[in-house]
């Protein structure tokens, strides 16, 4: 095939030289250096700390392959999210599996100290502690779309040979057909398609067409005798309404995530509490107990993923000012009940509180250090409140306050001679901010002009699944051919090709 395509070059243009294949391999890693110096006096740039995913794909050859990935604010205030590296695993089921690829990308990026979050999608969590800078701990699992989301195989399997006969059976199909017109609806009827067993929102779409058709299916099996192929009960059709009613909220979920905008965690926060809450209620339906026993099967894999990145999430959603902790109270109490929803809100304005200190420390260091640096300057610094306006089409209501520590560049807190502590300072503010009347904003307002301390919680990620994986169920493989390549050619291919479709960004 290569002959014939480099003759039909030859013929097209006689005096054109195919270069050899060294020739394309040495042109690809000089390419990739070039990128990955650019990409790496980005980051060395960037305001606040770099949050890493970790996502793992298994091949033929029983080693894995480790993708690990970077989010993180640059320097121009955009939210960014890159591939760093890709590195074989050799033992990809161990607990220290993925030790070596952190290591190397905290080596190879100079990332000590700066990495905020780290989300994977194995059950390592506690190995990987050590690889985190001191002021923020945060090791979360990434499985947010559980590969056993659909349940019942054996039902699904039903639905999916009682279409495949039709769609392969001419007769039938036209039995199936002649049905369609003696019963037609207001409606149009979804077509009947069978699913790709390796995406469960095609098995999801096969089960809603499915049921929009029981009644037709259920005469065609008296009006066609051949079709006896798997007879649907109508308790199965039961169990079926609810597994789908279960699976479409995971759905919508989904499709939030395969937008191709990258989502902030106070962003994602909303879809999250959302799925949690009509989990929850669909779990103590007692109206439907299959109903109710499928929905509690799901919500409670859900909710060992929400127990784990919660406090990411609602800690970036008071962080944005259209929100505070008012949303927090109301999604909480309604989720927990009244008495409960104390604990879980204490919770997370504890860790506001925590956090907003943390920043202030670290600001106080920086300014003692400018002032030990600068003996000549003023030791008199200026309290200052910053009015806040989201720039651009739609304008947002104005507020006057102190806002985040570190919003105003070469400006800090400390004051000479205050009958108030540093600390007191800055917890005053933050209260002051939560006392605050909501802002009225659009969706698209930008929470990180608002607080620069965002950049390192807003970016953090939750989830390990890239957009086009969401709704997969098994484990990405990594094909033969790039199997067969180095690890060094692969890892310059891979990340070049993620590198050049951000141009924007290098």
């Amino acid at each position: 095939m290569v002959d014939h395509f480099a003759g039909f070059l030859k013929s097209l243009r006689p005096q054109f030289s195919i270069p050899r294949l060294d020739t394309i391999h040495d042109d690809c890693v000089l390419m990739f250096l070039s990128q990955k110096q650019k990409l790496s006096d980005i980051i060395a740039k960037i305001p606040g700390g770099v949050n890493l995913t970790v996502d793992v794909w298994s091949s033929k050859q029983s080693v894995g392959y480790a993708f690990v990935s970077g989010h993180f604010v640059d320097q121009d205030w955009h939210l960014t999210q890159l591939l760093l590296n890709v590195s074989v695993v050799a033992s990809p089921d161990s607990d220290s599996a993925l030790n070596q690829p952190l290591k190397a990308c905290l080596s190879e990026w100079k990332l000590e100290g700066k990495v905020s979050s780290i989300t994977v999608n194995k059950n390592c969590i506690d190995n990987l502690r050590g690889f985190l800078s001191v002021k923020n701990q945060h090791v979360l699992n990434g499985q947010l779309m559980a590969q056993e989301a659909l349940g019942d195989e054996q039902l699904i399997k039903k639905v999916r040979d009682s279409i495949k006969f039709i769609k392969t059976n001419e007769a039938c199909g036209d039995k199936f057909d002649g049905l369609k017109k003696l019963f037609p609806t207001d409606d149009q009827y979804k077509d009947l398609n069978v699913d790709n067993k390796t995406r469960w929102d095609t098995s999801y779409n096969m089960l809603l067409a499915g049921y929009e058709h029981r009644q037709l299916l259920s005469c065609l099996e008296t009006c066609y005798s051949d079709y006896k192929i798997s007879s649907i009960s109508p308790q199965d059709w039961r169990k079926i309404d609810g597994l789908r009613l279960c699976l479409k909220v995971l759905f919508q979920a989904g499709n939030v995530l395969t937008r191709p905008k990258h989502l902030t965690e106070n962003e994602l926060y909303h879809e999250m509490i959302k799925l949690q809450l009509e989990l929850s209620h669909a779990a103590m339906c007692e109206e439907d107990l299959d109903v109710g026993n499928l929905a509690n099967s799901l919500w409670e894999k859900f909710d060992l993923y929400w127990r784990g990145c919660f406090l990411v999430l609602a800690v970036a959603v008071v962080m944005d000012p259209r929100c505070k902790m008012e949303i927090i109270k109301d999604n909480f109490t309604e989720l927990y009940g009244e008495e409960d929803a104390e604990k879980w809100i204490k919770t997370v304005s504890d860790a506001v509180h925590d956090l907003y200190i943390s920043y202030g420390e670290q600001n106080l260091m920086d300014a003692n250090m400018e002032v030990a640096q600068e003996p000549e300057t003023s030791p008199q610094v200026e309290q200052t409140t910053e009015s806040h306006q989201h720039e651009g089409h739609h304008k947002v209501e104005k507020q006057d306050h102190m806002g985040d520590v570190l919003l105003q560049e070469g400006t800090t807190l400390v004051t000479i001679g205050d009958s108030l502590s540093d600390f007191e300072i800055f917890l005053t503010e933050l209260n002051r901010y939560l006392g605050e009347t909501l802002v009225v904003g659009s969706e698209d307002f930008d929470v990180l002009s608002w607080w620069r301390i965002a950049a390192d919680i807003l970016p953090i990620p939750c989830s390990t699944v890239s957009p086009d994986s969401v709704f997969d169920t098994e484990v990405t493989e990594m094909d033969s051919y790039r199997t067969s390549l180095s690890s060094g050619t692969l890892e310059a291919l891979l990340c070049t090709k993620d590198w050049l479709k951000n141009p924007e960004t290098l």
